[in-house]
């Protein structure tokens, strides 16, 4: 192994020793005036070096032809070394521009005479370059000239004295393009066209100004005479011997036979098909079930941990190119696109380039299904080149309980556990196919033939994964988790309308909920913004409660969200909850509900970081787009941002309680407390109190129904001065004020 490797060696440098003997004659044939303004020459006397093979009468030559013409100068510098750096010191320290481009004319005759004498070297095949070059041409089908590029940056990468030269002879710069492409070997116009089409397939990191482009790790690790690394190991051949049926896809008889339809060719072309929606809802396992059905070979684009977008758009190039010379039906599958479908600049991006992904998606060369979790970054002019989409929304206890049979079936195990026992697990726990199919068959294989633990493990690894995803919690908040859950709103049992006060008549607004729930229930495409309202007002009288409330008649899910949970430290992040939030939503059977919306829907002229701003503009898009029931509460209206307020289709304004609110809120909470009627003089005094709100009515009951209560029966005197404590503990000199949530 170690003389394999030792000839490659020799065989690389060889191939490095040509490639330097084409640049080093093609500089030498510009202009003798690039040479005399450089300021380094370090880098040229060492190519010059590394391949003329007689260097030290190379040299000697040139020393003994200057020695005709400044025999007393040039000996001087001849003392102190004869070498060829120490002549081109002489000719920049001792001779005029004019000289100096005369003898430096005579340099440049020598090194091409030279090098053309000696002809070209003998480079072996096997040498790393060429392996790789190979590589290349077979799996990403690019032509000659393309590689001839690729390999004289993989040249420079290595050689960096090559790029050092032409900066130092002042050609990095784009009016020097014809003179740079030249020492290279080509035309300025095919090294425009190559490097633009190669950076936009993912082959350079960055194409510079300069002309200082970086590579991609994928085509620097190919040409890596250690690593080898091959570009079929970029994509992989889908296995689908274990599949769902068609039938076990909660998908319409429409859109399965469209996709058929598209997938077997009826278009004439080959197509580009989206299929996108919640994680771990079957996007992956359809594709494998069409393909089994329809004879389809299925190579699948692999991406490692490590790979940016540059690596993602070479392995996609490799796997079309392969895929497209074989010829039992090919489909090509991305699975997780979202970072090669989004054109938006994010924290770990730094390049947008929405013109190769609309060429790319025209110019298909096989047909493609893209797979993705997040759609909202996908521009509308990316959006229209697919030929036909697919939304997968949130699996529901229905599908999900199909995919634990189709597993536990998989596995040969429907008979560890019972009908009961799978449909409390079912109901418990949400989770992808993947966690079900590992929890399956752990269990399996920890309960052996013992089937009695079967279920008992099974709950174990969904308690574990639950817990991973939550990011820690404990197994017995967990279970308090599980069966909070089961009961889909909040108790309302002291809930009273009558106890609400705000600007418009209750029973109507409730009326019209009512049918706003139907509309968007039984309407297959509501209007945008049709069910987004505003509740704003001081705290505590009532708003989220009534959200509740709301949800409870309609028999929708309340689905909460507070500032916590929607803001992070992360730039970006904050943006991609949000929109999370809004998608993951069953515009059917749920209702969204972010309380205290105002901690960063703040008006955004006063915002002090551009995160703030992209906030603002992220939740104002999934506002205007939104076709469910949304309601947002705030207690500080005044510091909203105006197009956050115009996005609001109803807005309610909540008011302190007055008199029948009052007398409604006191008979309800705190009545059964002193078991006695008001007074007319004790109603009176009720009824002064100017800023009660039915949080204050809860807070006096709680006081008085806590362990610690002074009294066990308190009269109405004791209940109505903790009233007017309550209203003692606000400050109503920031009513109104301003408030953030956020982070330094």
């Amino acid at each position: 192994m170690a003389f394999v490797k030792s000839e490659q060696t020799k065989a690389d440098s060889l191939f490095i020793k040509e490639f330097l003997r084409k640049f080093l004659i093609r500089t030498c044939e510009l202009d003798a005036e690039y040479f005399v303004k450089m300021n380094d020459y370090d880098d040229l006397c060492e190519c010059i070096s590394f391949v003329v093979n007689d260097f030290d009468g190379f040299v000697k030559g040139l020393w003994d032809k200057f020695s005709l013409h400044r025999k007393k100068d040039l000996d001087e510098y001849r003392e102190r070394s004869s070498n060829l750096s120490n002549l081109v010191r002489f000719i920049d320290m001792e001779l005029s521009h004019a000289e100096g481009k005369i003898f430096w004319s005579v340099i440049k005759k020598q090194v091409i005479s030279v090098l053309k004498a000696q002809g070209e070297f003998a480079v072996p095949n096997n040498n790393s370059f060429k392996n790789a070059e190979g590589k290349i041409a077979e799996y990403l089908g690019i032509d000659r000239q393309w590689i001839e590029y690729l390999t004289s940056y993989v040249v420079i990468a290595r050689k960096r004295a090559v790029y050092d030269i032409l900066s130092y002879m002042d050609l990095d710069k784009d009016e020097k393009l014809e003179e740079y492409a030249y020492c290279l070997g080509f035309s300025a116009e095919k090294f425009r066209k190559i490097g633009n089409e190669l950076f936009r397939m993912g082959f350079f990191e960055r194409m510079k100004d300069d002309f200082d482009h970086q590579l991609s790790d994928k085509i620097l690790e190919t040409y890596d005479p250690f690593l080898k690394s091959n570009p079929s190991k970029w994509f992989d051949r889908l296995e689908y011997s274990d599949s769902l049926k068609i039938e076990d896809f909660m998908v319409e008889d429409k859109a399965m036979n469209m996709l058929k339809s598209f997938l077997s060719g009826a278009m004439g072309k080959n197509t580009n098909i989206l299929l996108y929606g919640e994680p771990g809802t079957g996007k992956t396992s359809l594709v494998k079930t069409l393909a089994k059905e329809l004879n389809l070979t299925v190579f699948s684009v692999s991406s490692g941990e490590d790979d940016n977008d540059r690596d993602r758009r070479l392995s996609l190039a490799a796997c079309v190119n392969f895929a497209k010379r074989y010829k039992q039906r090919p489909l090509v599958l991305v699975d997780e696109a979202e970072r090669l479908l989004s054109t938006d600049i994010g924290y770990d991006r730094w390049s947008k380039d929405k013109a190769w992904l609309n060429s790319f998606l025209e110019k298909s060369d096989v047909s493609i299904i893209w797979i993705t979790n997040q759609i909202d970054h996908v521009d509308q002019a990316v959006r229209r080149r697919f030929d036909f989409s697919l939304y997968f929304p949130k699996l529901n206890k229905k599908q999900q309980l199909k995919i634990w049979e189709f597993v536990l079936n998989k596995y040969e195990v429907k008979g560890f556990i019972s009908s009961k026992a799978l449909n409390t697990l079912n109901d418990d726990f949400e989770a992808p196919v993947s966690v079900i199919d590992k929890s399956v068959l752990c269990a399996k294989t920890l309960c052996g033939q013992n089937k009695k633990e079967f279920a008992s493990i099974l709950r174990t690894q969904l308690e574990s994964y639950v817990s991973l995803r939550e990011d820690g919690i404990s197994s017995e908040v967990l279970k308090k988790n599980i069966k909070k859950k089961k009961s889909e709103t909040p108790k309302m049992d002291d809930y009273s309308t009558d106890a609400v006060n705000f600007n418009c008549d209750i029973n109507r607004f409730i009326e019209g909920f009512k049918k706003l729930h139907e509309t968007v229930k039984g309407t297959k495409s509501p209007e945008k913004g049709i069910g987004t309202i505003l509740f704003y007002g001081p705290p505590g009288t009532g708003k989220t409660e009534l959200g509740h409330y709301l949800a409870k008649i309609t028999k929708r899910k309340v689905v909460i969200k507070k500032a916590s949970d929607l803001l992070n430290c992360y730039v970006g992040v904050s943006e991609q909850l949000v929109a999370e939030t809004f998608n993951n939503l069953d515009l059917k059977k749920e209702i969204l509900i972010i309380d205290e919306v105002d901690s960063f829907l703040y008006d955004r002229a006063g915002a002090n970081y551009s995160w703030e701003k992209t906030l603002v503009n992220e939740f104002l898009t999934q506002l205007q787009e939104f076709r469910g029931i949304l309601i947002c509460t705030t207690n500080l209206v005044k510091g909203l941002d105006p197009a956050v307020m115009r996005r609001f289709t109803t807005k309610l304004e909540f008011k302190y309680s007055e008199g029948k609110q009052l007398d409604a809120l006191y008979e309800s909470l705190l009545k059964p407390l002193s078991k006695t009627d008001l007074s007319e003089k004790e109603t009176l005094r009720l009824h002064k109190l100017k800023t009660l709100t039915p949080g204050d009515f809860h807070v006096v009951k709680g006081k008085f129904s806590s362990i610690f209560s002074e009294k066990d029966n308190p009269s109405n005197d004791d209940l109505i001065k903790a009233l007017e404590q309550e209203i003692g503990f606000k400050d109503n000199k920031n009513e109104g004020g301003y408030r953030r949530i956020g982070f330094i």
